[in-house]
């Protein structure tokens, strides 16, 4: 027997979630001004950065909330499997040390140990070199590593994961109107048609069982399916679909930048890929609320949105530059058949997607730009590298994913359910292949004793030689001059 909960106001609980999503990504940026940054910065700007924590946590809310002024009924079964779901969903992932990690891990492993085993700032001498990595997501559980030991820190990964997890389902839930199971199931299955890609260039050879990875058919092009962002770049992705879902749940503009600006040192390449979201949610609560020029600028100014952005947005942009490096941003070129093989993959990969859902989104600002932002991705690179367009991608992605959402929640024609069931089915293939490979690492790791379950971590020495992860320390502004 299902036994209800009480009726929830839905603005209390969302008023909640807010403040521990506030807590959630501005906490990392308290603890690098404290490990990092020279005690005269540091103490004037950990006392500004907490001020304007506590006023985004306790800063009153309009009548008008757009998303969650509804009361919530939802039942124990539900909230459970919803949690249960998701703990699996992270534990698979490989976070933590506690499943198969896939190769990436062994960067994030040497990088996480050298935050905890090395004093902050991270900087060897002998070389001239310091970390400078977008680090943000590791750095409370690096905290909880150097105070209860390595292991422990893994462990706390994990939670960190899954309390970011939940906080994005959350405001999925508050999107949609709705705390359900199978729109979570969707997220983790939700993916491009990549078995058709891999069957398009003639690869046949047992795709679902293969150690390849599906979403490397196109070469040069990729997005990655939220279940690959997990287990590949989970430092990255949490807090990009974190961020999109808070920005997407405002019914005002004053702290859309500041939760923007989180994203420069948890995740680089998705707050460039903010710009197809951002911008245009602050034009629709500008239009909803029928602002005037004076009232626009009031509502963007903020002391949130021009103090507490600018703060972290210019010690982290100082603390991620290079000297003499200008991004090296690049265009693809599309010659000898590479447009042909472009067109394909934006069809297969989110184009069927978009085709499906136009008649339900069309008059939906955010379908038009996150369009936009998908077919720039591909065409564009960072010092020729594919990267760009796998990460830059990810707020897009999310909002793909929510437009069909809720095209199936308004669709009342059959035929297009159908149509929409079966390209989810397709697409799911590509996740699906990352939780066999799991399972079957697993079961080699557990049962079978005969390999690791996890990856090495690189060493430290190895860290600091990776140009991604290091800087020369005298071209460096930030450890010049703010670094301790």
């Amino acid at each position: 027997m299902r036994k209800m909960l009480k009726n929830l106001n839905g603005n209390k609980i969302y008023n909640l979630m807010d403040k521990i999503s506030y807590v959630y990504m501005i906490l990392p940026y308290l603890i690098f001004f404290c490990g990092w940054v020279k005690t005269k910065f540091a103490i004037p700007l950990v006392g500004i950065l907490f001020v304007i924590l506590v006023r985004a946590i306790f800063s009153k809310r309009e009548s008008t909330i757009n998303m969650c002024d509804k009361m919530l009924e939802c039942d124990k079964k539900t909230v459970f499997m919803i949690a249960a779901i998701i703990i699996l969903w992270v534990a698979m992932s490989g976070i933590g040390k506690v499943s198969y990690q896939t190769d990436d891990h062994i960067w994030r492993n040497g990088l996480f140990e050298t935050l905890v085993n090395q004093q902050w700032p991270v900087i060897d001498y002998e070389s001239g070199r310091g970390v400078s990595y977008y680090i943000a997501f590791l750095l409370p559980a690096a905290c909880v590593g150097k105070v209860f030991g390595i292991n422990i820190g893994y462990k706390f990964q994990i939670i960190w994961a899954v309390i970011g997890v939940c906080l994005f389902y959350f405001y999925i839930c508050k999107i949609i109107k709705k705390v359900a199971v199978w729109p979570l199931l969707v997220f983790i299955l939700f993916s491009g048609l990549d078995i058709i890609g891999e069957l398009l260039v003639g690869n046949n050879q047992n795709l679902l069982f293969s150690p390849e990875h599906l979403e490397w058919w196109a070469g040069q092009y990729q997005f990655s399916s939220h279940t690959t962002q997990l287990f590949w770049v989970f430092n990255q992705a949490i807090p990009a679909w974190l961020a999109v879902a808070m920005i997407l749940c405002m019914e005002n503009n004053k702290k859309i930048l500041l939760v923007w600006s989180c994203l420069v040192l948890y995740s680089t390449y998705p707050f460039i890929g903010m710009l197809a979201i951002a911008p245009f949610v602050i034009m629709q609560n500008s239009k909803k609320n029928n602002y005037g020029f004076k009232e626009f600028v009031q509502n963007i100014l903020t002391v949130e949105n021009t103090l507490g952005a600018g703060i972290i947005f210019i010690v982290s942009f100082l603390y991620l530059s290079r000297a003499g490096d200008s991004m090296k941003l690049g265009i693809t070129r599309l010659s000898n058949g590479g447009w042909l093989i472009y067109i394909v993959f934006i069809f297969i990969e989110v184009g069927c997607y978009f085709w499906i859902i136009y008649d339900a989104q069309k008059n939906n600002i955010l379908y038009y730009s996150s369009l936009a932002w998908l077919l720039m991705c591909p065409l564009l690179n960072v010092y020729g590298e594919k990267n760009f367009c796998m990460r830059a991608s990810i707020p897009a992605l999310v909002i793909l994913y929510l437009l069909l959402i809720e095209t199936i929640l308004k669709c009342k024609e059959k035929k297009k359910l159908i149509v929409i069931g079966m390209l989810l089915c397709i697409g799911s293939i590509t996740p699906m292949h990352e939780v066999i490979k799991t399972v079957s690492m697993n079961k080699k790791a557990y049962v079978e004793k005969n390999v690791s379950i996890s990856q090495r971590a690189a060493t430290y020495e190895e860290v600091m030689s990776n140009e991604y992860e290091a800087v020369d320390i005298k071209g460096s502004v930030f450890f010049k001059y703010i670094a301790k």
